[in-house]
């Protein structure tokens, strides 16, 4: 079940780690809008059934709200920064 704040707070997450461009490559090669290292990625899509493709901005969208409703903010070093 997704809360109503969880879109704001991904929105937001989104712009501090990419600024919202999918291409985005972090320096641990975190990749796409919500900055996934390809094992977190993986990982968080096997426990939530979402099964997507790490470098698919939709699936990076629907993993981070999936996340963030199920209490694993704390991926991100940005989730600090915003959840204010």
């Amino acid at each position: 079940m997704e809360f109503p704040h969880t879109q704001v707070l991904a929105s937001r997450i989104v712009r501090c780690e990419s600024g919202g461009n999918n291409n985005a490559v972090g320096k641990a090669n975190e990749r796409g809008i919500a900055q996934f290292k390809q094992g977190t990625f993986e990982w968080m899509s096997k426990l939530s059934g979402l099964n997507g493709d790490w470098l698919n901005e939709d699936d990076q969208w629907n993993l981070l709200l999936w996340a963030l409703d199920n209490g694993y903010e704390y991926h991100w070093t940005c989730y600090q920064k915003v959840a204010l």
